[in-house]
């Protein structure tokens, strides 16, 4: 992608991001229309993308299925009605960028593990401990263990690639969007958090999908 190209995703994607977090904190009433469009314009422009490229790897592959089945996600979570169906479409989504991110080797050195397994194992057993719905204790668990498998596997990607890492720096924010909603929804509700959790959930995927585009073969 050249400087163009670039200033062409970002841009557009900033200013719906930008749009859907203050309809967050200021309309509500309007945040159903609004939440999902940052996704649809990655979605758009990463399938542009690869439409017009002569080869696709497997990673970007897998990161275009995880986009949408996320998007899904986010749309039926929107909905009281249709929360297991949200859950299962965005942790699909969360799946599917583990398989674009496994790569058969682990490369990465041992030094930077614990960079992942302390707040992977820290974080649930924090809200563990705290959360004020027994219930969700399994789903925390499954959650952190998603997010810190994709962390890990990207840190992983990133090490074997050479490159600067986008795609842990989105997996991280993603991670921490999904930590700053479940504090809020399990644990104790704070102040602004749709401000943390879209901010940090938008700027992840956004980074996500431009590690894939500076793939090979994009």
């Amino acid at each position: 992608m050249n400087s163009g190209q670039i200033m062409l995703y970002f841009t557009p994607f900033a200013l719906l991001a930008l749009s859907a977090i203050v309809i967050r904190l200021q309309k509500k009433e309007w945040y159903f229309a609004f939440k999902p469009l940052p996704m649809i314009w990655i979605l758009g422009f990463y399938g542009l993308h690869l439409h017009g490229l002569e080869s696709i790897s497997i990673l970007q592959y897998w990161i275009l299925a995880g986009v949408f089945f996320g998007l899904l996600g986010d749309i039926f979570l929107l909905y009281k009605k249709s929360i297991i169906p949200g859950f299962v479409f965005f942790l699909l989504g969360h799946l599917l960028y583990l398989l674009g991110f496994f790569r058969g080797n682990i490369g990465l050195p041992v030094h930077f593990w614990p960079l992942v397994f302390i707040p992977a194992l820290a974080v649930p057993l924090w809200m563990h401990k705290h959360t004020h719905t027994p219930r969700y204790r399994p789903l925390i668990w499954v959650y952190c263990l998603f997010e810190g498998s994709m962390l890990f596997l990207a840190m992983n990607l990133d090490y074997a690639r050479g490159v600067f890492p986008f795609l842990t720096i989105g997996a991280a924010l993603f991670g921490l969007s999904d930590v700053f909603w479940a504090l809020n929804r399990m644990v104790r509700e704070f102040r602004s958090a749709g401000l943390f959790v879209l901010s940090t959930y938008y700027t992840g995927q956004a980074l996500i999908v431009f590690s894939a585009m500076q793939a090979p073969g994009g």
